[in-house]
Protein backbone atom coordinates (compact mmCIF):
# COMPACT_ATOMS: atom_id res chain seq x y z
CA UNK A 1 0.00 0.00 0.00
CA UNK A 2 1.12 3.60 -0.76
CA UNK A 3 1.43 6.14 1.04
CA UNK A 4 0.20 9.92 -0.62
CA UNK A 5 0.55 13.08 0.55
CA UNK A 6 -1.28 15.94 -1.23
CA UNK A 7 -0.88 19.52 -1.25
CA UNK A 8 -3.57 22.04 -0.10
CA UNK A 9 -4.35 23.29 -3.84
CA UNK A 10 -4.58 19.63 -5.25
CA UNK A 11 -7.35 18.83 -2.78
CA UNK A 12 -9.09 21.13 -4.01
CA UNK A 13 -8.30 20.74 -7.44
CA UNK A 14 -9.54 16.95 -6.63
CA UNK A 15 -12.65 17.92 -4.92
CA UNK A 16 -13.54 20.18 -7.69
CA UNK A 17 -13.96 17.41 -9.78
CA UNK A 18 -15.47 15.55 -7.40
CA UNK A 19 -18.80 17.72 -7.23
CA UNK A 20 -19.01 18.06 -10.82
CA UNK A 21 -17.41 21.87 -10.92
CA UNK A 22 -14.57 21.34 -12.83
CA UNK A 23 -14.10 18.63 -16.13
CA UNK A 24 -10.16 18.85 -14.72
CA UNK A 25 -8.76 16.18 -13.43
CA UNK A 26 -11.80 13.58 -13.56
CA UNK A 27 -9.49 11.12 -14.74
CA UNK A 28 -6.76 11.45 -11.86
CA UNK A 29 -9.85 11.82 -9.37
CA UNK A 30 -11.42 8.24 -10.77
CA UNK A 31 -7.78 6.45 -10.11
CA UNK A 32 -7.65 8.07 -7.12
CA UNK A 33 -10.98 6.77 -5.91
CA UNK A 34 -10.35 3.25 -7.24
CA UNK A 35 -6.69 3.44 -5.37
CA UNK A 36 -8.49 4.63 -2.20
CA UNK A 37 -11.46 1.62 -2.55
CA UNK A 38 -8.82 -1.24 -3.21
CA UNK A 39 -6.62 -0.19 -0.55
CA UNK A 40 -3.37 0.19 -2.92
CA UNK A 41 -3.05 3.89 -1.47
CA UNK A 42 -4.00 5.90 1.73
CA UNK A 43 -3.87 9.54 1.42
CA UNK A 44 -3.79 11.18 4.81
CA UNK A 45 -4.92 14.46 5.65
CA UNK A 46 -2.98 17.19 7.55
CA UNK A 47 -3.54 19.39 10.30
CA UNK A 48 -3.25 22.34 8.05
CA UNK A 49 -6.23 20.99 5.54
CA UNK A 50 -8.36 21.73 8.82
CA UNK A 51 -6.39 24.92 9.36
CA UNK A 52 -6.67 26.10 5.54
CA UNK A 53 -10.48 25.35 5.63
CA UNK A 54 -10.94 27.97 8.24
CA UNK A 55 -9.69 30.45 6.01
CA UNK A 56 -12.50 29.76 3.70
CA UNK A 57 -15.57 32.03 4.23
CA UNK A 58 -17.92 30.27 2.64
CA UNK A 59 -19.79 28.15 4.76
CA UNK A 60 -20.75 25.68 1.88
CA UNK A 61 -17.68 26.00 -0.12
CA UNK A 62 -16.18 24.65 3.77
CA UNK A 63 -18.84 21.97 4.18
CA UNK A 64 -17.87 20.58 0.44
CA UNK A 65 -14.24 20.34 1.07
CA UNK A 66 -14.60 18.66 4.04
CA UNK A 67 -16.52 15.91 2.87
CA UNK A 68 -14.35 15.32 0.24
CA UNK A 69 -10.92 15.56 2.47
CA UNK A 70 -13.17 12.49 4.51
CA UNK A 71 -14.55 10.73 1.84
CA UNK A 72 -10.99 10.28 -0.10
CA UNK A 73 -8.31 9.76 3.46
CA UNK A 74 -11.05 7.47 5.36
CA UNK A 75 -10.27 9.69 8.36
CA UNK A 76 -6.80 9.35 8.32
CA UNK A 77 -3.76 12.00 9.29
CA UNK A 78 -0.47 12.56 8.67
CA UNK A 79 0.47 13.54 12.33
CA UNK A 80 3.46 16.51 12.95
CA UNK A 81 6.63 15.87 13.79
CA UNK A 82 6.46 16.83 17.54
CA UNK A 83 4.09 13.81 17.67
CA UNK A 84 7.54 11.62 17.02
CA UNK A 85 10.50 13.73 17.22
CA UNK A 86 11.67 11.67 20.91
CA UNK A 87 11.12 8.92 18.78
CA UNK A 88 13.81 10.17 16.06
CA UNK A 89 15.97 11.17 18.52
CA UNK A 90 15.95 7.79 20.46
CA UNK A 91 16.85 6.38 17.23
CA UNK A 92 19.38 9.05 15.85
CA UNK A 93 21.59 8.31 19.24
CA UNK A 94 21.45 4.82 18.38
CA UNK A 95 22.65 5.54 14.62
CA UNK A 96 25.16 8.59 15.26
CA UNK A 97 27.21 6.79 19.05
CA UNK A 98 26.55 2.94 16.84
CA UNK A 99 25.00 1.23 19.27
CA UNK A 100 23.83 -2.11 19.58
CA UNK A 101 19.72 -1.51 20.03
CA UNK A 102 16.51 -1.62 18.18
CA UNK A 103 15.37 1.18 16.61
CA UNK A 104 11.58 2.74 17.56
CA UNK A 105 9.57 1.82 14.38
CA UNK A 106 8.21 5.15 13.25
CA UNK A 107 4.29 5.37 11.75
CA UNK A 108 3.39 8.80 11.14
CA UNK A 109 0.12 8.05 9.70
CA UNK A 110 -3.01 7.41 12.45
CA UNK A 111 -6.73 7.96 12.59
CA UNK A 112 -8.55 11.03 14.36
CA UNK A 113 -8.56 15.16 14.39
CA UNK A 114 -6.46 14.32 18.16
CA UNK A 115 -3.69 12.21 16.38
CA UNK A 116 -3.47 15.04 13.82
CA UNK A 117 -2.66 17.66 16.90
CA UNK A 118 -0.24 15.19 17.63
CA UNK A 119 -1.33 13.21 20.16
CA UNK A 120 -3.56 14.18 23.69
CA UNK A 121 -0.61 16.81 24.97
CA UNK A 122 -0.21 18.64 22.27
CA UNK A 123 -3.93 18.45 20.87
CA UNK A 124 -5.15 19.85 24.19
CA UNK A 125 -3.06 22.78 24.35
CA UNK A 126 -4.00 23.51 20.43
CA UNK A 127 -7.81 23.21 21.37
CA UNK A 128 -8.35 24.13 25.14
CA UNK A 129 -9.20 21.02 25.95
CA UNK A 130 -8.68 18.82 28.89
CA UNK A 131 -7.41 15.68 28.88
CA UNK A 132 -11.08 13.92 29.49
CA UNK A 133 -12.35 16.36 27.01
CA UNK A 134 -9.92 15.21 24.28
CA UNK A 135 -10.63 11.81 24.68
CA UNK A 136 -14.49 12.61 24.54
CA UNK A 137 -13.91 14.31 21.23
CA UNK A 138 -12.41 11.75 19.87
CA UNK A 139 -14.70 9.37 20.53
CA UNK A 140 -17.71 11.81 19.28
CA UNK A 141 -15.23 12.40 15.90
CA UNK A 142 -15.14 8.40 15.34
CA UNK A 143 -17.79 8.69 12.19
CA UNK A 144 -17.68 11.05 8.52
CA UNK A 145 -20.61 13.05 9.96
CA UNK A 146 -18.66 14.58 12.73
CA UNK A 147 -15.65 15.00 11.82
CA UNK A 148 -16.92 16.44 8.84
CA UNK A 149 -18.90 18.99 11.29
CA UNK A 150 -15.70 19.41 13.02
CA UNK A 151 -13.39 20.59 9.95
CA UNK A 152 -16.58 22.73 8.86
CA UNK A 153 -16.37 24.96 12.22
CA UNK A 154 -20.35 25.74 11.26
CA UNK A 155 -20.54 28.29 13.81
CA UNK A 156 -19.86 31.72 11.33
CA UNK A 157 -18.93 34.07 14.52
CA UNK A 158 -16.02 32.02 15.56
CA UNK A 159 -14.36 30.58 12.03
CA UNK A 160 -14.67 34.53 11.13
CA UNK A 161 -12.41 34.79 14.17
CA UNK A 162 -10.22 32.08 13.76
CA UNK A 163 -9.49 33.13 10.21
CA UNK A 164 -7.81 36.83 11.60
CA UNK A 165 -6.29 35.24 14.08
CA UNK A 166 -4.77 32.41 11.39
CA UNK A 167 -4.06 35.30 8.79
CA UNK A 168 -2.15 37.73 11.85
CA UNK A 169 -0.12 34.62 12.85
CA UNK A 170 1.03 33.54 9.71
CA UNK A 171 2.15 36.60 8.40
CA UNK A 172 4.11 37.52 11.50
CA UNK A 173 5.91 34.20 11.72
CA UNK A 174 6.36 34.71 7.78
CA UNK A 175 8.30 38.54 8.20
CA UNK A 176 10.31 36.80 12.13
CA UNK A 177 11.91 34.23 9.61
CA UNK A 178 12.21 36.46 6.47
CA UNK A 179 14.03 39.21 8.83
CA UNK A 180 16.35 36.30 10.16
CA UNK A 181 16.72 34.95 6.31
CA UNK A 182 18.02 38.60 5.52
CA UNK A 183 20.24 38.14 7.83
CA UNK A 184 22.07 35.43 6.93
CA UNK A 185 22.15 35.49 3.11
CA UNK A 186 25.59 37.39 3.17
CA UNK A 187 26.94 34.32 5.03
CA UNK A 188 28.71 32.12 2.78
CA UNK A 189 27.17 28.88 1.33
CA UNK A 190 28.63 26.64 4.29
CA UNK A 191 28.28 28.67 6.94
CA UNK A 192 24.03 29.06 5.70
CA UNK A 193 23.61 25.83 5.40
CA UNK A 194 25.26 25.14 9.41
CA UNK A 195 23.49 28.06 10.29
CA UNK A 196 20.06 26.33 9.53
CA UNK A 197 21.21 22.62 10.44
CA UNK A 198 21.78 24.77 14.30
CA UNK A 199 18.30 26.40 13.78
CA UNK A 200 16.69 22.68 13.60
CA UNK A 201 19.54 20.95 16.23
CA UNK A 202 18.29 23.60 18.52
CA UNK A 203 14.59 23.59 17.84
CA UNK A 204 14.59 19.95 19.08
CA UNK A 205 17.81 20.23 21.63
CA UNK A 206 15.70 19.08 24.91
CA UNK A 207 14.54 16.51 22.87
CA UNK A 208 17.92 15.63 21.91
CA UNK A 209 19.38 15.83 25.54
CA UNK A 210 16.72 13.17 26.55
CA UNK A 211 17.16 10.81 24.36
CA UNK A 212 20.78 11.12 24.98
CA UNK A 213 19.95 10.40 28.93
CA UNK A 214 18.27 7.55 27.59
CA UNK A 215 20.95 5.94 26.34
CA UNK A 216 23.28 7.09 29.11
CA UNK A 217 24.96 9.62 27.10
CA UNK A 218 25.37 12.77 29.13
CA UNK A 219 25.24 16.32 27.79
CA UNK A 220 28.82 16.88 28.05
CA UNK A 221 29.40 13.95 25.65
CA UNK A 222 26.91 15.52 23.52
CA UNK A 223 28.43 18.98 23.29
CA UNK A 224 31.69 17.79 23.05
CA UNK A 225 30.84 16.93 19.95
CA UNK A 226 31.50 19.58 18.21
CA UNK A 227 29.90 20.69 14.95
CA UNK A 228 30.22 17.42 13.74
CA UNK A 229 27.89 15.58 16.03
CA UNK A 230 25.22 17.97 15.43
CA UNK A 231 24.80 17.60 11.60
CA UNK A 232 25.35 13.86 12.61
CA UNK A 233 22.66 13.72 15.06
CA UNK A 234 20.30 16.28 12.53
CA UNK A 235 21.02 14.34 9.30
CA UNK A 236 19.99 10.96 10.80
CA UNK A 237 16.71 12.30 11.96
CA UNK A 238 14.69 12.28 8.67
CA UNK A 239 12.03 14.76 9.46
CA UNK A 240 14.66 16.79 10.80
CA UNK A 241 17.24 16.35 7.59
CA UNK A 242 14.17 17.33 5.34
CA UNK A 243 13.60 20.58 7.93
CA UNK A 244 17.59 21.44 7.55
CA UNK A 245 17.65 20.79 3.79
CA UNK A 246 14.52 21.94 2.73
CA UNK A 247 14.58 25.30 4.75
CA UNK A 248 18.02 26.19 3.39
CA UNK A 249 17.03 25.73 -0.31
CA UNK A 250 13.90 28.35 0.38
CA UNK A 251 16.54 30.89 2.44
CA UNK A 252 18.99 30.87 -0.76
CA UNK A 253 16.07 32.14 -2.85
CA UNK A 254 17.12 35.48 -2.79
CA UNK A 255 14.44 37.12 -4.89
CA UNK A 256 11.83 35.56 -3.07
CA UNK A 257 10.38 36.75 0.24
CA UNK A 258 9.11 34.30 3.03
CA UNK A 259 5.78 33.68 1.85
CA UNK A 260 3.05 33.07 5.14
CA UNK A 261 2.06 29.96 3.87
CA UNK A 262 5.46 28.65 3.66
CA UNK A 263 6.11 27.50 6.94
CA UNK A 264 2.88 25.56 7.16
CA UNK A 265 4.07 23.81 4.04
CA UNK A 266 6.90 23.06 5.41
CA UNK A 267 6.09 21.71 8.45
CA UNK A 268 4.13 19.28 6.79
CA UNK A 269 6.95 18.19 3.96
CA UNK A 270 8.99 17.72 6.72
CA UNK A 271 6.81 14.35 7.79
CA UNK A 272 5.57 13.73 4.37
CA UNK A 273 8.89 13.50 2.59
CA UNK A 274 10.59 10.27 4.51
CA UNK A 275 7.72 8.71 5.25
CA UNK A 276 5.14 8.62 2.45
CA UNK A 277 5.46 7.00 -1.04
CA UNK A 278 4.65 9.74 -3.39
CA UNK A 279 4.21 13.63 -2.72
CA UNK A 280 2.32 16.12 -4.85
CA UNK A 281 3.07 19.64 -3.53
CA UNK A 282 3.47 23.07 -5.29
CA UNK A 283 5.93 23.62 -8.26
CA UNK A 284 8.38 25.94 -5.59
CA UNK A 285 8.99 23.06 -3.32
CA UNK A 286 9.41 20.52 -6.05
CA UNK A 287 11.75 22.54 -7.41
CA UNK A 288 13.60 22.71 -4.41
CA UNK A 289 13.27 18.98 -3.23
CA UNK A 290 15.14 18.56 -6.86
CA UNK A 291 17.88 20.17 -5.53
CA UNK A 292 18.51 17.79 -2.57
CA UNK A 293 19.16 14.26 -2.01
CA UNK A 294 15.65 13.94 -0.39
CA UNK A 295 14.03 11.95 -3.31
CA UNK A 296 17.17 9.23 -3.31
CA UNK A 297 17.60 9.00 0.35
CA UNK A 298 14.29 8.29 0.87
CA UNK A 299 12.91 6.73 -2.00
CA UNK A 300 9.76 9.07 -1.90
CA UNK A 301 8.44 10.45 -5.31
CA UNK A 302 7.76 14.31 -5.52
CA UNK A 303 5.89 16.37 -8.19
CA UNK A 304 3.50 19.67 -8.59
CA UNK A 305 1.71 17.22 -10.80
CA UNK A 306 -2.04 15.21 -9.85
CA UNK A 307 -1.31 13.27 -12.94
CA UNK A 308 1.65 11.34 -10.79
CA UNK A 309 -0.54 9.37 -8.56
CA UNK A 310 -2.00 7.33 -12.44
CA UNK A 311 1.73 5.95 -12.06
CA UNK A 312 0.20 3.55 -8.81
CA UNK A 313 -1.22 0.91 -9.88
CA UNK A 314 -4.97 -0.08 -8.53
Amino acid sequence: MKTVYLDQNHWIGLSRAYFGKSDENREVLDHALQLASSHAAVFPMGSANKTELHKVKDTGRRRRLAEFFVRLSDGLFFAPWPLFVDAECYNAVIEVYGLEKEKIEISPVGRGIIFAHGAYDLAREDLGLSFDQARILEEELDTPEALIDFLVCPDESASSNLRKKLREQDVKFADAAERNRQMRLNQVPGELSDYRAMEVFLSIYTHLLGAHLRHGISQEELLAGGRRRMLDLVTAMPAGYVDWQLGLQRDKQRTRKIHPNDLADLFHLTVAIPYADLVITERFWANLVSRTDLRQRYQTEVSSKLEALMEIEA
